[in-house]
């Protein structure tokens, strides 16, 4: 871990972002990136928020009246526990975190929502780049010209940490192999979520994960679910999940991953926004297959 403290941002500046260039924000993938996906029990960690397209991401400092949950859950075998990632206003990275038992965890980040306006031309062009068919069929259905795009978004970002004993840090000849190895995410309550139903800590290269996509708990049909290794940005995967929510992963590279899907929903009757977006996003590391030998 970096042994620097969090540099303080000017909060002022990074609200003044989400006011003026509304438009580039919505565009932007939003992520969480650790400074360890597998960091030692008890040992803190520093939890950065990132903000760019697909993994070229600027960071993104703390702004709490921005933020809904920012928490460490897990591990998932054991009784689900949550605690509050730590950090101030302007914190950049976000936060830190420190997880007090062994096992596969996640943190997790939900925001408040927040709304844009943008030309219709441009909203359509929006809705097509990212997958979103069903809000682009019903616009496409409406007398032209088309209203301007009003949205109100949200945030939904999830990695997974695999947190590794003090005894098998100390011991080298075992350090190679986490506690997490057999386990597999859950669901942490986000609106929109993206959940391993392996662990990648224990993926053999050249792989596969499987994720399911659930919206408000159930199964995503249908949505435009993206995955990239943070080293190689034109080897993204683009799948559309099944009637279960599901897609699976080629894992054909060791290191961090980025996994991505949207949802949005009509609205009606409302005096600010005419449609509601869900971002998900779900970040881990998948270890090199020599550091998975004994």
């Amino acid at each position: 871990m970096r042994s620097r403290a969090p540099t303080c941002f000017l909060v002022w500046i990074s609200g003044l972002a989400c006011v003026v260039l509304p438009s580039v924000a919505l565009a932007h993938d939003f992520w969480i990136e650790p400074s360890t996906f597998r960091p030692i029990e008890g040992a803190p960690f520093e939890v950065a928020l990132r903000m760019g397209e697909r993994t070229h991401g600027k960071p993104y400092p703390r702004v709490p009246d921005r933020i809904v949950r920012f928490e460490l859950v897990g591990p998932p075998a054991r009784e689900t526990r949550a605690e509050a990632v730590q950090g101030s206003a302007g914190w950049e990275p976000a936060g830190i975190a420190r997880a007090e038992r062994p096992g596969l965890h996640s943190v997790v980040y939900l925001s408040t929502p927040n709304t844009i306006e943008l030309a219709a031309a441009e909203f359509d062009a929006y809705l097509a780049e990212k997958g979103l068919d069903a809000a682009l069929a019903a616009r496409a259905a409406l007398p032209e010209p088309r209203p301007r795009g009003r949205e109100r978004y949200v945030r939904c970002a999830k990695a997974l940490i695999a947190v590794e004993p003090r005894a098998r840090h100390r011991d080298p000849q075992r350090r190679s192999q986490t506690p997490a190895v057999g386990a597999t995410g859950a669901a942490s309550g986000l609106p929109l979520e993206l959940v391993a139903d392996a662990s990648p800590y224990a993926a053999a290269l050249p792989g596969s994960l499987p994720i399911r996509l659930l919206y408000r708990g159930r199964p995503l049909a249908g949505a435009l679910v993206v995955a990239s290794p943070t080293n190689e940005l034109a080897a993204a995967q683009s799948l559309r999940s099944d009637a279960d929510g599901r897609v699976e992963i080629r894992l054909d590279r060791a290191g961090g991953w980025l996994v991505t899907a949207s949802h949005m929903v009509a609205l009606h009757g409302d005096a600010t926004a005419d449609w509601q977006s869900y971002w998900a996003s779900l970040t881990f590391e998948v270890p090199a297959s020599s550091d998975l030998q004994h």
